[in-house]
């Protein structure tokens, strides 16, 4: 049985993964530097950082070693999500301060 914590969890991973796939296409058909593409990555960034502040406990950042970004990781997995997609470095930067980045992504400085 799930309970409301792995609902809204779930939910929000939900979220963050329809608007990853949104964003995308719409790189894909504008160039990234739309205004829509970017929109959209802010708004899916902006629900990372909630994933991120809602539940320390259960989400965090790993490094990606071949892009400059951090990928929001799960742990236990929610409804078999075990991520919810990357966090580009300088969307993580706009959106966390210092001191949340430093304590969220190791290596971070």
């Amino acid at each position: 049985m799930i309970d409301d914590e792995d609902r809204e969890l779930t939910t929000l991973v939900g979220v963050v993964h329809t608007l990853n796939h949104t964003w995308k296409r719409a790189a894909e058909a504008w160039g990234k530097d739309a205004p829509a593409a970017r929109t959209l990555q802010k708004l899916k960034g902006v629900h990372q950082v909630r994933l991120l502040r809602t539940f320390p406990g259960r989400v965090s950042l790993a490094r990606d070693p071949n892009d400059p970004a951090w990928s929001v990781r799960i742990d236990p997995p929610a409804n078999s999500h075990r991520n919810a997609a990357h966090l580009p470095e300088h969307v993580a930067r706009d959106l966390l301060t210092d001191a949340e980045l430093t304590a969220l992504a190791p290596g971070a400085e």
